[in-house]
């Protein structure tokens, strides 16, 4: 019988430092949780940053289209022209001299 109260009570010593093992793992593996819901919470708001960027940069990409289609006429404009062109010019290489 005195062994087996010797042996609870070195038991009963040594089981506050196993708790405190315990105890520190869960902590750890609760700040871990804490960290990563902390990193998608930024990722998260830095996705609504993002789109609120976008969003105030609608009347510049309005204006680069305009710009763009602006462009565009002159280049099909001068294409066509240029095409009158070259037709008046083969029509003058193949008349004959």
């Amino acid at each position: 019988m005195k062994r087996f109260t010797l042996v609870s009570i070195a038991f009963l010593f040594t089981l506050p430092v196993f708790a405190q093992t315990d105890i520190h793992a869960l902590m750890d593996q609760l700040n871990v949780g804490l960290a990563e819901r902390g990193r998608e919470h930024d990722d998260y708001n830095a996705m609504g940053q993002a789109k609120k960027s976008l969003d105030s940069q609608q009347h510049d990409v309005e204006l680069d289209q305009q710009q763009w289609d602006k462009a565009f006429a002159t280049h099909q404009k001068w294409l066509a022209d240029w095409q009158v062109k070259q037709d008046a010019n083969q029509a003058d290489i193949a008349r004959p001299h």
